[in-house]
């Protein structure tokens, strides 16, 4: 396939740095005293950081301003990312050749700027991305809406038929397949239950970025 603009998700995809995710709503709640309620991190896991944060000071601490539990959340995900994440495997050799090929990479991601551009700068990989573009930029999460999507590729000055996205959450390939997009699935994990989904929707399916490589480059 030829194309000439890629988007990335960052967690679960890039770095591995879902397990990180997969119970942070509980014990975030935990942590500022709370009593998390069954299902709060599956809930959670399907919103961007603004709509978690939002329901969370609605439904565990209405005491509390919105943004007190922001800055909360923030100095939170920061402590974490600050320490940095391993990379998927094969991901600095692929966007190596990507850059090599002209193709302009951007990343969408539902995790704010500033904790995703700490970690990428620790995976070494900040060159190659022209812009980290969030889901709190678009005003809604990948699960509902391709506007993150949308958002990056008109940063990048792309054309949707250039493009490919590349993305480990089966609701995110969904949301972009369905918005006419090239979706690569990544395997993670964390969402490994959802495997089968990915390979039926997507375009490409990889276990790692080395398949990828080969399948695409």
């Amino acid at each position: 396939m030829e194309f000439k603009a890629a988007i990335f998700d960052f967690d679960g995809t890039i770095a591995d740095s879902m397990p990180m995710w997969s119970d942070f709503a509980s014990r975030f709640v935990t942590h500022l005293g709370g009593v998390p309620r069954e299902g709060l991190n599956k809930l959670v896991n399907a919103m961007s950081v603004q709509e978690a944060e939002i329901y969370l000071q609605r439904e565990y601490f209405p005491h509390m301003t919105l943004e007190k539990i922001i800055e909360k959340t923030d100095l939170y995900v920061m402590e974490r990312y600050k320490k940095g994440f391993a990379p998927k495997e094969g991901i600095e050799n692929f966007v190596k050749k990507l850059s090599q090929k002209g193709v302009s990479m951007a990343i969408s991601t539902a995790t704010d700027r500033e904790p995703v551009s700490l970690a990428l700068s620790a995976l070494g990989l900040s060159d190659y991305f022209k812009c980290i573009v969030t889901c709190t930029d678009a005003g809604v999460g990948k699960s509902s809406s391709p506007a993150v999507f949308d958002l990056t590729l008109e940063k990048i000055g792309a054309k949707k038929e250039d493009a490919i996205i590349f993305e480990d959450s089966f609701y995110a390939a969904k949301t972009a397949k369905e918005a006419g997009y090239c979706v690569a699935g990544i395997f993670d994990e964390f969402s490994s239950s959802k495997k089968a989904d990915m390979q039926a929707i997507c375009d490409y399916y990889f276990d790692d970025f080395y398949k990828a490589e080969e399948a695409l480059l």
